[in-house]
């Protein structure tokens, strides 16, 4: 069964995330910190990591590249609601992950 971890510092996204994807199959774990991802990460690896990019403490960007110390293959996918244009152009030049915005 693949594995996904969703990174959301709001409760709602990490509810409807884990009920959607745990209805097509996927063992879905969800964390409400980059800190917290990343510890769970070194426990039990993911198959992708959908992460919030601005999140309390510790961002999603911050987050994937302490967790491409652990794994460098780590697949992620940022998902944000208020992201300046400027920086999301700066993350779309890196090719460090797609984006998905939320509505």
């Amino acid at each position: 069964m693949k594995k996904i971890l969703i990174v959301d510092d709001e409760e709602e996204i990490l509810k409807v995330g884990n009920k959607i994807f745990s209805e097509f199959g996927y063992r879905v774990r969800t964390a409400e910190s980059g800190l917290k991802a990343i510890e769970m990460y070194r426990k039990d690896r993911a198959d992708l990591v959908i992460l919030d990019l601005q999140m309390p403490g510790i961002d999603g960007r911050e987050t994937l590249r302490q967790l491409k110390e652990i794994d460098p293959k780590v697949k992620a996918l940022y998902i944000t609601g208020y992201a300046r244009p400027e920086f999301l152009s700066a993350i779309e030049q890196t090719n460090e992950a797609e984006i998905i915005q939320k509505p």
